[in-house]
């Protein structure tokens, strides 16, 4: 946490509260070019250094080398640096995050109150994360989106649930992993923080830090009290907590008042449940021979393509299975060279594995569905 970095993320949730936009989205950088400006020289010649640029002219001139001189860049008085927020996350096996931001004041003079949170659930064997926002508008349904097997499950207009799957989805299953945010990313980073000591919080040891408006290179906009409190071991954050007020163009042109922005980190590395939402179909839950090749997935059902014969890939799913849950069905299995089908339960579900002959070595079928009522 203590490197100097050179670019500073400008996140700037307060926008995207103001302009309604959803806060699953990637945040806007309104003001990122001013903070840009201010950081690419950040680890030349420390807080109070100058940045020197020399024209030299050629051989054939007699005029004298001209140097021009220009304010370092200028942050927090602190040797604390946390340039990306979201620092540590790809080391957790599960974890949850919960972020709640407020504003009060007014936009254009007239009064303006919004209050929105977003609780993520995310695992990552295998890849599971779920994101709950509370919309600000009362009387709304909160948004779900969740993410399982290279799926994105949301909710429509009309409250169906629907399915949707990222190009490559199946050889990349992270692709679609941005359609659902960390919350931390509503966070910004900072330069120049004052380290508070040390502490504890559930059970994880933190490095404390205070930081200003003048650590996230906005001086001359707003007046802020910002702490972080970050993992000692794991660089992760597990408390974030700003307090912004007063008028700040990153808030949005006419608006003046008081932003709260509060993250929290917890259930580290914890088992987690993550469940689809109510009607939403299930994806698969059954793994792949190691050479599958040409996947063809969508929920409920997985095809694909393997060099392995008929016989080797029914053994495979035999012994793959138990380990996920899944039990043989009473059903007789048909095994064969030219072709075999096995059957499956665990607990409602039931799991069909149809395995054909196929020029390149087996054609493979798996249908999940729930049990007959």
């Amino acid at each position: 946490m203590a490197l100097r970095a050179r670019t500073l993320p400008a996140a700037v949730l307060a926008m995207v509260i103001v302009v309604g936009c959803s806060s699953s989205s990637r945040l806007s950088t309104a003001n990122s070019g001013a903070i840009a400006a201010t950081t690419t020289t950040a680890n030349t010649g420390g807080s109070n250094g100058v940045v020197s640029s020399t024209a030299t002219s050629d051989s054939s001139s007699s005029a004298a080398p001209s140097t021009t001189t220009a304010p370092a860049p200028s942050f927090g008085p602190g040797t604390v640096d946390l340039p990306d927020p979201a620092v540590g996350l790809d080391g957790l096996t599960s974890h949850t995050a919960t972020l709640t931001v407020t504003f009060d004041g007014t936009k254009d003079g007239a009064p303006l109150k919004v209050t929105r949170s977003s609780v993520l659930v995310a695992a990552t064997a295998p890849i599971r994360r779920m994101l709950t926002t509370d919309p600000s508008a009362a009387g709304s349904t909160p948004d779900v989106r969740v993410i399982a097997n290279g799926f994105l499950f949301t909710r429509d207009d009309g409250g169906a649930c629907a399915a949707s799957s990222a190009s490559a989805a199946a050889d990349d299953p992270q692709g679609v992993e941005a359609t659902v945010d960390e919350p931390v990313l509503a966070m910004s980073g900072f330069i120049g923080g004052v380290a508070a000591g040390v502490d504890t919080i559930d059970g994880i040891a933190v490095d404390h830090t205070t930081f200003d408006e003048s650590a996230l290179g906005l001086a001359d906009t707003s007046k802020v009290s910002g702490e972080a409190w970050v993992a000692t071991d794991g660089g992760y954050v597990v408390r974030y907590s700003l307090v912004s007020t007063g008028p700040a163009a990153f808030l949005g042109q006419g608006v003046d008042g008081v932003l709260n922005i509060d993250y929290a980190l917890s259930a580290v590395n914890a088992p987690v449940s993550i469940a689809l939402p109510a009607d939403c179909p299930e994806v698969v839950d059954a793994p792949l021979t190691a050479d599958a090749t040409n996947v063809d997935a969508a929920p409920g059902a997985v095809s694909y393509v393997s060099a392995t014969g008929v016989l080797d890939v029914l053994a495979f799913y035999q012994s793959a299975l138990a380990p996920a849950g899944w039990q043989a069905s009473t059903a007789l299995p048909i095994i064969a060279a030219e072709g075999g089908r096995l059957g499956f339960v665990r607990g409602t579900d039931k799991l069909t594995v149809v395995v054909v002959a196929d020029p390149a070595g087996s054609r493979v079928l798996l249908l999940q569905s729930p049990l007959p009522a």
